[in-house]
């Protein structure tokens, strides 16, 4: 266990590393009558160096290493998707590396996103700035830094997010050949026809269709209808309100609700049991909601064994 001691109004603290002797001694942000908090900052630290973590007083680019090198554990147990994308918007962040992390301040961050903005896309800017922001809340829970510097960039500094093409989205649709084809019998697994199906035939955001419930179906004359009144918010695991706070009611197409009858048929077939109205209407694999992540890497896993482009 390391040591702790007052010098000031500043608690100071240093640890064994985990190749063997002592840390330099390192001031934190407890007080006096604060030498709790102190120790088990060590102890979380020790703990954390026993697993490869940066050190106390690492440098930017430790951290940076740290946090992708616990995306990929965290890819290998199906807990994490899209890390290759990740580790390239962070690397982007190269002048910032050599930086220790104890002083860093916004300005650093601020001016070297300026410097992404000029050369990628503003949306590539604004994703770079968040990952680098998740990265530096470590440090942060650890008592390293009193505040994650990225949260002290002024928001009028960040650009705003667009695309670098305008014009690149008018040919990022499919066509109705292709629609055709993907909601065909036996082309795709069958849940995630399904998913395609309600997501090009009635429109809601991902959320939408992930809460959307076997309840939310009104059997209406002539056609059918789809309710989308709660939306899934996968970062706090909730269902809530829309994001607009709009309820929508959506025509359920005769194409749709042929592939929706024959879902709704073998439902119990995938999830061992008869759904109730309160039910999901396409769970996850696991029963619970979908992830979009998770769905996007099987959509584009898909879309590469038909020879179809990424949209």
């Amino acid at each position: 266990m390391g040591a702790v001691r007052l010098h000031g109004k500043w608690l100071y603290i240093r640890y064994r590393l985990a190749a063997g002797g002592w840390s330099k001694w390192t001031r934190t942000k407890y007080r006096k009558g604060q030498e709790h908090l102190a120790r088990r900052m060590i102890a979380d630290i020790e703990a954390r160096a026993a697993d490869g973590a940066p050190a106390l007083g690492g440098t930017v680019g430790d951290w940076i290493d740290a946090g992708i090198a616990k995306l990929l554990e965290k890819e290998k147990r199906g807990r994490a998707w899209n890390v290759g994308t990740t580790k390239w918007l962070l690397g982007l962040f190269k002048r910032l590396r050599a930086i220790p992390v104890n002083d860093i301040v916004a300005d650093d961050v601020a001016n070297v996103v300026d410097g992404i903005a000029e050369t990628h896309a503003p949306r590539t800017a604004v994703a770079a700035f968040l990952q680098l922001r998740k990265i530096l809340r470590e440090p942060v829970r650890l008592g390293l830094l009193d505040r994650n510097p990225c949260d002290g960039v002024d928001r009028d500094r960040l650009p705003v997010k667009r695309d670098a093409d305008p014009d690149k989205r008018r040919g990022a649709v499919y066509t109705r050949e292709e629609i055709a084809l993907l909601l065909s019998p036996g082309v795709l697994p069958e849940r995630l026809r399904v998913t395609a199906a309600f997501l090009a035939c009635t429109g809601p955001r991902f959320g939408e269709l992930a809460a959307l419930r076997f309840e939310d179906i009104a059997d209406d004359q002539p056609l059918p209808r789809v309710i989308y009144g709660r939306s899934f918010y996968r970062g706090s695991g909730t269902f809530k309100a829309t994001k607009t706070g709009a309820v929508k009611w959506v025509p359920m197409l005769p194409e749709l609700a042929e592939i929706f009858d024959g879902w709704r048929a073998q439902w119990a077939k995938h999830y061992g049991r008869v759904p109730t109205p309160a039910d999901l209407v396409v769970p996850g694999a696991m029963g619970g909601p979908q992830r979009e992540p998770y769905t996007l890497e099987l959509w584009t896993a898909e879309l590469k064994r038909l020879g179809l482009r990424h949209r």
